[in-house]
């Protein structure tokens, strides 16, 4: 921390271009248009009326009728399906 001074930054070692670009939203709106095949079926169909995802936890618990060991299966099966794909890619830099 001595090297880059920053006892004397004032606010921070960030510029304000740096602080400018954080606070501009475009960049972080395409990555999640560009992603979002791949997390767009994790959605809570219950918080977004057009998704298909499973229950999230809060509607998990609140909503009524809903047959709750297929919903937690089908859970289990898409964090099993995350975890593999987490060890392929782990994987993929040996």
């Amino acid at each position: 921390m001595c090297e880059v001074a920053v006892d004397h930054a004032g606010r921070g070692v960030a510029s304000s271009d740096l602080l400018q670009r954080g606070q501009d939203r475009t960049h972080l709106e395409a990555f999640i248009l560009e992603t979002r095949p791949y997390w767009r079926a994790l959605v809570c169909r219950d918080c977004d009326r057009d998704a298909t995802g499973p229950l999230c936890r809060s509607h998990l618990t609140t909503t009524r009728g809903v047959d709750l060991g297929e919903e937690v299966r089908a859970l289990r099966d898409r964090i099993d399906g995350i975890g593999r794909h987490l060890v392929r890619y782990a994987r993929s830099f040996r």
